[in-house]
């Protein structure tokens, strides 16, 4: 028998479109698959964000009234899987400097063919007291998606370009977050995705069992679980509701040790994982990675979380960095990819991030016949969720 999930947020959007109906609301109700949070404006039968709904109830008494949704975070798809990407493309195995919107709308355009957006976009923001990114996320959610925000302590030794020259690159331990004397720059980040008021994934510290004491000095993990569930708790108090909090360890660090620096199901609302093609082993990467007997998916499935594939890519270079001179097997890869997630054997798998750029151990950059199944991908029914 399959399991049976009940998605709470998925029952209290259905409640408020049945009392809108009972009400005798004169509106049309329309739905977008690329919008998977939306409220009504009754009187102009439009879709708008989650904050408020207009009712039109002249049919009665030729008043109208107005009354406030709750804060939702990103619905779990009954079926199907959120497609995103992080899209900052090398250009000829050079680093990308365009701004996140120009990036953003030049991969919608991409692969504008298969008659979508990205659900998901990736956006990083991750110096420890730099305001969150609240002018790219209403980028994301002008284009129907949802923003997924990494943000973090980075170790202080990197040389990160993301941060300003005043801006605070980490606190100086995960023990400096539990006792509380950062609370003021926890909540300055959960009033703002608060304030903006519409359904986002936030990836806190991502990665971190690739990080120990001697690599940047922020702590062990029974002191991150302890950072992160104070962090946790603190947006919680501050009724930042509408925020998804995802737990995304790095496949490179070895499976063995995830579980040691988990926070617990009571502080977690998506697990994740970051994995690549690192081996280029085609079409049998996804299951190598993530799959198989006490793998990754069967582990942590077992946690009825929905899960996602925060960051996932093939190469595209050669040697020598120009673009497509791999593409072979990242087109490969990718056909791998849309059969695993398509063939049932993965059905808590909810989103599928790609990275699309260069990264520090490859170019992940999609390119020629990569991109073009990519776009296969996106126009697949099962990477158009439904609620």
């Amino acid at each position: 028998m399959s399991k049976i999930k009940i998605n709470l947020q998925n029952i209290i959007a259905i409640i408020v479109i049945l009392l809108i109906t009972i009400f005798g609301v004169k509106t049309l109700i329309s739905s977008h698959a690329q919008s998977p949070y939306a409220s009504t404006n009754a009187a102009s039968g439009t879709i708008t964000s989650p904050a408020t709904v207009q009712i039109d109830s002249s049919a009665s008494s030729g008043k109208s009234v107005q009354f406030g949704l709750p804060l939702i975070k990103p619905l779990i798809p009954v079926s199907g899987i959120y497609l995103g990407a992080w899209t900052h493309p090398s250009v000829s195995g050079v680093a990308n400097i365009d701004s996140f919107t120009t990036n953003l709308t030049n991969f919608n355009n991409s692969i504008s063919s298969s008659n979508r957006k990205l659900d998901i976009a990736h956006i990083f923001s991750t110096c420890w007291t730099t305001p969150a990114p609240i002018s790219n996320m209403n980028t994301v959610s002008s284009d129907g998606g949802m923003p997924l925000v990494d943000w973090g302590p980075l170790p202080t030794a990197i040389s990160n370009p993301n941060c300003s020259s005043t801006a605070t690159l980490s606190p100086s331990s995960y023990e400096q977050i539990a006792n509380g004397s950062q609370d003021s720059v926890i909540k300055t980040y959960a009033d703002a995705l608060k304030a903006y008021n519409k359904p986002v994934f936030l990836r806190w510290d991502w990665e971190m069992n690739l990080k120990d004491p001697t690599h940047t000095g922020l702590g062990t993990s029974s002191e991150f679980i302890a950072a992160w569930q104070h962090i946790y708790n603190l947006f919680q108090s501050d009724g930042a509701a509408n925020v998804a909090f995802v737990w995304c360890p790095g496949l490179s660090g070895g499976l063995s040790g995830f579980s040691t620096w988990y926070p617990g199901d009571q502080y977690v609302d998506w697990i994740a994982i970051d994995g690549y093609d690192h081996h280029q082993l085609g079409a049998a990467t996804f299951t190598s990675n993530f799959g198989g007997t006490g793998g990754w998916y069967e582990t942590w499935s077992s946690h009825n979380k929905p899960l996602m594939i925060a960051e996932n890519g093939a190469d595209s270079t050669i040697s020598g960095g120009t673009i497509d001179g791999n593409v072979a097997e990242q087109a490969t890869y990718l056909q791998g990819v849309q059969s695993d997630l398509d063939s049932g054997n993965y059905s808590d798998i909810k989103a599928w991030v790609y990275f699309d750029s260069l990264g520090t151990s490859g170019d992940w950059t999609l390119g020629g016949i990569g991109l073009n199944q990519f776009i296969n991908i996106a126009s697949d029914p099962n990477f158009q969720p439904k609620f």
